[in-house]
This record gives structure tokens, C-alpha cells and sequence, in this order.
């Protein structure tokens, strides 16, 4: 992972770093769909886990709210926003911290088909 800032022509690297982390992580998932009338609905996703394992600490946040509309007997469209945070701070051996906070926020945009 890398980050860099760009101000006009110039790059500067602001940071570096790599790690390596394979363990099982469930998290905590809940959905609910509300259908307002024959072809409106609103529905909301939630997610959380939180960890601590061997030197890694860390949270995954996720939000995801949308409406949805039918505009055939097995076609819809749906529009929401998506909030992801990510947060992992790795303690090494030699007493040196490395921390990552990830966002992930935008308009989410699909078709569905119902069978």
C-alpha cells in the first residue's frame, strides 16, 4: 500500500508499506428490505467486525442504504449510497507501528432480475 499527493506537476510520496495477514474474519451482517408499494422499496445493509490478532488490530465498518424501484414484472433498479471503513494498525517486532484507514464512500448504481 501506497500513498501519494500530487500538486500540480509534482508527486510526493507520502507513505509505504507492505504486510501480510491470512486469517479467518466473519463479520456481523444485517440486511432489511421494506417494500413501500407494488413497485417502490427501500432497503439498508449493515456490516461490523472488529479483530485483534498476532500484532494486527483493526475494524471494518459497512453501510448500505438504497431504494429501489420495479419497472417490469422482474426487472428493477436500485440507487443508494455505499460507506465502507476499513482501520488496521500492525504492531512489529521492533516496537514500530504501521496504521491504514481506508474509505470507500460513493453512489452505488444496479439492475436486478426476480425470479
Amino acid at each position: 500500500m501506497s500513498g501519494a499527493a500530487f500538486i500540480g506537476d509534482q508527486e510526493r510520496q507520502s507513505a509505504r508499506g507492505s504486510s501480510e495477514l491470512l486469517a479467518p474474519l466473519p463479520n456481523f451482517r444485517v440486511q432489511g428490505f421494506y417494500a413501500i408499494n407494488q413497485n417502490w422499496g427501500a432497503a439498508v445493509a449493515l456490516g461490523w467486525l472488529s479483530a485483534d490478532y498476532d500484532g494486527y488490530d483493526g475494524s471494518f465498518s459497512y453501510l448500505h442504504p438504497r431504494i429501489a424501484y420495479a419497472f417490469a414484472e422482474h426487472w428493477s433498479i436500485t440507487a443508494g449510497y455505499q460507506y465502507v471503513k476499513i482501520d488496521v494498525t500492525h504492531q512489529e517486532s521492533n516496537n514500530r507501528e504501521s496504521a491504514f484507514d481506508m474509505n470507500f464512500n460513493g453512489p452505488t448504481i444496479f439492475m436486478s432480475y426476480r425470479f
